[in-house]
């Protein structure tokens, strides 16, 4: 699976949504299995052993945990801003496990046709295994939006979009120190160290404080990306604290999600 490619509209690329980094895989590497000459969507099928190994999870134990994201998946939203109107939607239309097979069957929710089928311009193409190599979720969606200006070498964002396209809640790293910490900074390094590309950014103020955010955007040489791509093979998994931690918050209320004092209180408890 990690030589196939993602290709996505980039109205679906800029698209304001809040999903885990095992989320995004599920969503990417079922993109990855529409075909050219797909003129509708099919049920995916995927064998569970692969699929499983490939998102780095660890054991069959691990099946319990892929069942509750997926379930948890059916019901996240998903907004495009499209050309005249702004579509709200789901990601996934259903999810069926054939547990005698060992397989997983995954079909996208149709609204997202015009998103991933038969597209002949206005999209962003990479290869899937850059994208799943990445533990963080803000550094999938900083990857996506940076590929898809790749050619022109820079992008710009206000903080404010950058913030609403990432999925970012109101409270969550408020203050712009914590943002570029936790966000900008840790995207950075892990492009940096593991795609074919590698960013580098510059603060623009607006008023007092930092308003928009410049990206300088370098392509690596086949050589650099494929060497990156060996090297983080090697650490490539999801550690089992993070699988619980993200299990335990899609329990709570979605007023409580996104709080990183109740995140850091729950990986606390889970140390202990």
């Amino acid at each position: 699976m990690d030589k196939q490619l993602v290709v996505k509209s980039n109205f679906l690329i800029e698209a304001s949504y809040r999903l885990s980094a095992v989320e995004q895989k599920i969503i990417l590497t079922l993109a990855s299995e529409i075909k050219h000459t797909d003129k509708e969507f099919q049920k995916y099928f995927f064998n569970l052993g692969d699929l499983g190994a490939f998102l780095g999870l660890k054991t069959n134990a691990d099946y319990s945990y892929l069942r509750e994201v997926t379930k948890n998946l059916l019901a996240k939203v998903l907004i495009i801003q499209k050309e005249d109107s702004i579509l709200q939607t789901h990601w996934i239309e259903s999810v069926e496990y054939f547990e005698k097979q060992g397989t997983i069957a995954l079909n996208f929710n149709p609204d997202l046709k015009p998103f991933l089928i038969q597209l002949k311009n206005n999209f962003t193409k990479y290869q899937l295994k850059f994208a799943v190599q990445l533990k963080s979720r803000f550094s999938i969606r900083v990857y996506e939006l940076l590929k898809q200006y790749e050619k022109i070498g820079h992008r710009d964002f206000s903080l404010v979009e950058l913030r609403t396209i990432l999925g970012v809640e109101k409270d969550e790293y408020p203050l712009y120190g914590n943002f570029k910490a936790k966000v900008l900074l840790v995207a950075q390094n892990e492009l940096n160290a593991k795609t074919d590309i590698a960013f580098e950014f510059e603060e623009i103020k607006v008023g007092r404080g930092v308003g928009k955010i410049r990206f300088y955007i370098k392509s690596k040489t086949v050589e650099e990306a494929e060497l990156a791509n060996a090297e983080v093979v090697k650490e490539f998994t999801v550690s089992r604290e993070e699988q619980e931690l993200d299990s335990l918050l899609t329990r709570l209320p979605s007023d409580y999600r996104g709080r990183e004092s109740i995140r850091a209180l729950l990986k606390q408890w889970l140390e202990k």
